[in-house]
């Protein structure tokens, strides 16, 4: 009996050495509101990015390329350019847009050339943490507060380990860019503390975690440059090791609404000839 007992304990042991955690893909663009090429790459690229939804998440960097964008970028260009200079999509012959980096440094390339394939692929490779997102607001709404719980369901030696978080606004509408789109989604507006990120332990046990509390004061912006919507606000964490850009694992906190929705068919009773009609959506 005794041996049975041991034998069981050594299997708990080994199967504990062996924890996996679903993953979470992140995908980083970087695109701008004065890009042909954006404009014309973007819609596909979010079809098949909204197709992959709870395997795949994306954030958006409205960046300079080919020119200062008149709105997203100037609101939140210490940021942007921080995360361009660290994926080397700055200046030089690697920095154009629409440039996507998946999950840091396991594909990167214009992302027309993205495929569903490659972010399923990423997704069925276990990651060896969990991330636990939630975000809150004030009573006046002007200030979100992002909690996180990161926890190690693999024993990990890393260098150079950062967690980082993202506040971005799930859809914005309402705004016709210079390059003329008009729908944007997890558009990036802060990353907290900053673009840096937190430093977290290179070495974790198994069970180890690390607990997160930041906030950010809504910044209002100058003049002609829209203020974020509270509700569309989300909050995206991930695991990034700076030796190599990977990114370990991803968690995302939802905005508290999204829109998705058409009008598929308009239907009036019959009414009188000389009746006016001005129907509203």
């Amino acid at each position: 009996m005794k041996k049975i007992y041991l034998i069981f304990v050594m299997l708990l042991l080994v199967n504990a050495g062996f924890a996996q955690s679903t993953r979470l893909v992140l995908v980083e663009e970087f695109t701008g509101e004065t890009c042909g090429p954006c404009a014309a790459s973007n819609p596909a690229f979010n079809v098949k990015l909204n197709s992959l939804a709870g395997q795949v998440i994306s954030l958006k960097y409205e960046n300079h390329i080919p020119s200062a964008g008149p709105n997203f970028y100037q609101y939140g260009i210490t940021d942007i350019d921080a995360r361009s200079v660290y994926y080397n999509n700055y200046s030089g012959a690697n920095a154009y847009s629409p440039h996507g980096f998946m999950d840091g440094n396991v594909w990167q390339g214009n992302v027309a050339s993205w495929t569903t394939t490659l972010g399923i692929n990423r997704a069925n490779v276990s990651s060896p943490f969990t991330i636990e997102a939630s975000h809150s607001f004030s009573p006046a709404h002007d200030i979100i507060y992002v909690h996180a719980v990161i926890r190690a369901s693999q024993a990990v030696n890393g260098t150079n380990l950062k967690a980082r978080v993202a506040v971005s606004e799930r859809d914005v509408y309402g705004y016709t860019s210079p390059n003329g789109e008009s729908e944007f989604d997890h558009v990036v507006r802060k990353l907290l503390p900053d673009a840096a990120g937190t430093d977290i332990p290179e070495v974790w046990a198994i069970g180890d975690s690390a607990v997160l509390d930041l906030s950010w004061t809504i910044a209002t912006p100058g003049t002609n440059i829209d203020m974020p919507i509270w509700a569309m606000l989300e909050a995206i964490v991930w695991v990034q090791e700076d030796a190599n850009m990977q990114i370990m694992q991803t968690g995302h906190s939802p905005a508290l609404i999204s829109v998705d929705a058409a009008v598929n068919e308009l239907q009036m009773d019959a009414i009188s000839c000389l009746t006016s009609v001005a129907p509203v959506v």
